[in-house]
């Protein structure tokens, strides 16, 4: 299926920016609800504690936040071309 024909893309690409991150904000509110449900039923809570930190740290020091972001930008660029060149494609 082409990505400009499904019908979840036009609609994705038809909400306000403001509901969007309302969605968003919904979805991390629900994680975090996850979160603490696990942590309160688990009896390793330092082993979840230890695992956070030495992964901040890790991410911290090898920059990740940065490489992930421009991963991103890569995956973002590569599809505005696809969709591009598929509308060219089309308009053929």
């Amino acid at each position: 299926m082409h990505i400009t024909r499904n019908p979840i893309w036009i609609i994705f690409t038809k909400i306000p920016d403001r509901i969007k991150d309302t969605i968003m904000h919904g979805i991390g509110l629900t994680v975090l609800l996850i979160g603490f449900s696990m942590a309160l039923t688990s009896d390793r809570i330092i082993v979840i504690l230890l695992s956070l930190v030495t992964g901040a740290i890790i991410g911290e020091g090898i920059d990740l936040d940065e490489k992930l972001n421009r991963l991103g930008s890569h995956i973002e660029i590569k599809f505005k071309n696809l969709v591009n060149n598929l509308e060219l494609l089309k308009a053929s």
